[in-house]
């Protein structure tokens, strides 16, 4: 809470990488971040695991430098049906990373059980990262389960985007408060949409925008 009443919080509509890629051509790349601690993924009705989780959009891989072992970050997770599991986590439920790929899995999350096929193997995240999880999922097929998660009145997710060096931030930022202010579903009393500068890092340092 700031001076005079104002409130600001970090959670953004769904929808919003969609209007950034679309409408906003100097971000190069946007996704969707939202971590869930309290999953449980499991290989038939052998193991079962808790696990925790980063639904995540499809350009993910490509503006974030987090070390894929197998899969590319072109197409991971453009596959809606696809999931990407850590080394640690295809270890300890396949034996070994390599024989997951290409394998199905169940994931549990709240008693919505849904079934993925393994599209790719992630490096170990450091303990500095930013970011902590075990197994990335494609946001849109939150979105399929969970149609909220799609609408412009419900903020559940992190907004990232990517811009390039020479990007005027002020500018872009009123960009997107221009697409919000003329877009009436958009236009929900007393709220503004901002673009703040951050570092995240992923064990090497990265910036993005949220």
């Amino acid at each position: 809470m700031h001076a005079e009443g104002i409130k600001t919080f970090a959670w953004t509509p769904g929808p919003l990488v969609e209007a950034a890629t679309a409408e906003l051509p100097a971000g190069e790349h946007a996704t969707q971040a939202y971590l869930r601690d309290k999953g449980i993924i499991a290989l038939g009705n052998d193991k079962k695991l808790r696990a925790k989780a980063l639904y995540a959009g499809k350009d993910f891989y490509k503006l974030f430098s987090f070390d894929l072992l197998h899969g590319s970050p072109e197409n991971v997770l453009a596959d809606e049906q696809g999931l990407v599991l850590s080394h640690d986590l295809a270890t300890r439920l396949f034996g070994n990373a390599e024989a997951a790929l290409g394998q199905t899995v169940s994931w549990n999350l709240e008693g919505r059980i849904a079934r993925y096929r393994v599209s790719g193997i992630q490096a170990a995240i450091p303990s500095r990262s930013t970011l902590q999880f075990d197994v990335v999922l494609p946001y849109a097929r939150l979105v399929q389960e969970v149609p909220n998660f799609g609408s412009w009145d419900s903020n559940e997710p992190f907004t990232y985007l990517r811009v390039s060096p020479e990007t005027d931030v002020k500018e872009l930022s009123q960009q997107i408060q221009n697409y919000w202010q003329a877009n009436p579903i958009l236009q929900i009393p007393a709220y503004r949409l901002l673009l703040l500068q951050t570092t995240i890092y992923t064990g090497s340092t990265k910036t993005a925008l949220p």
